[in-house]
């Protein structure tokens, strides 16, 4: 596994296209991505040993896309 900040550069790495992008929902689904990597540095400079992915957990379920 990759160290945090990794983590925290593919989040800004997908920020950046997600202001490049003209389409509105590509925008979001950039952005919930970007915050998802952001969570996961979160975790691991916490010391998180193992990585739960946040679609999998009941409080954190997001509706399907359409």
């Amino acid at each position: 596994m990759h160290d945090a900040s990794y983590y925290r550069d593919q989040a800004a790495r997908l920020r950046g296209f997600a202001r490049q992008t003209r389409v509105l929902e590509v925008a979001r689904d950039l952005q919930r991505l970007a915050s998802d990597f952001e969570d996961v540095a979160d975790d691991l400079e916490a010391g998180a040993i193992e990585i739960v992915y946040p679609d999998l957990l009941p409080q954190r379920r997001r509706p399907p896309l359409p």
